[in-house]
Formats: structure tokens, C-alpha cells, sequence
């Protein structure tokens, strides 16, 4: 019945509320290899949203609102190396995509911040 020209309400952009799932890294591999193809059993590293003063997009109420997690919940923690936040969001002008190393727990030796100032990925 013809082409589209409009669309009756143009999509929209809702900034990211912090403690919201902004981006979903990877897969667990583990996961993946014990539950092929399953992938409602996968658990996956993710990244919180946080407060960007760079990111414009409409704010008020949304049509369905987004869960929102904390940072330190420790049912999303994982022990060993760690993923900085801060560092993962300059990866393609870096392109550095590794982890922190584990005998680094409170501070990222590439940025050179607080663990809890630049944040780190969850896993759920």
C-alpha cells in the first residue's frame, strides 16, 4: 500500500539514568560453552550508566522505565581481574580492551583513578 513517508511519533532518546544497563559487554564464555544456543542461562557483563553531561536526550517519564542496579549489589560482583568503566569507554580511541589485573583491586593503573570513581563492569 505504498511507502511510508512519515512516521506518525518520530522515536525517541532518553538519556541513560545512572544505575541503569547502559551496554552489555560480552557474553559469559563459560556460559556459552555449557548451555549452547541457551542463551536465557547466560550470564552477562555489563555496564552501568552514570551521570554524562556530554549526553543529551530527552529526560522525564518513559514509556516503560528501565530497572536500575547498584554499583557495589554483591550478587553482580566477580572476583579476579576487573573491567574499568572509564577506560572501556575510550577503548576505540585507545584500543586497549583488556582488564585490570586482579592484584589491582582499588585503582586502574591506566587511567589512574579510584575503582569507585571510574566504575566496573557488573556481571548478571
Amino acid at each position: 500500500r505504498g511507502t511510508t513517508v512519515g512516521l506518525a511519533e518520530r522515536p525517541r532518546f532518553f538519556k541513560p539514568e545512572p544505575g541503569e544497563v547502559d551496554e552489555v559487554v560480552q557474553a559469559d564464555p563459560e556460559d556459552k560453552k555449557t548451555y549452547p544456543g541457551d542463551y536465557r542461562k547466560w550470564r552477562f557483563e555489563v555496564m552501568l550508566a552514570w551521570d554524562r553531561p556530554d549526553v543529551q536526550g530527552e529526560e522525564g517519564p518513559r514509556p516503560e522505565p528501565a530497572p536500575k542496579f547498584e554499583q557495589e549489589d554483591p550478587r553482580y560482583q566477580r572476583p579476579g581481574p576487573w573491567r574499568c568503566r572509564s577506560c572501556y569507554e575510550r577503548r576505540f580511541q585507545t584500543m586497549d580492551f583488556s582488564l585490570v589485573p586482579a592484584d589491582s583491586p582499588d585503582r586502574c593503573p591506566k587511567c589512574d583513578k579510584p575503582r569507585k570513581e571510574c566504575g566496573w563492569s557488573l556481571w548478571m
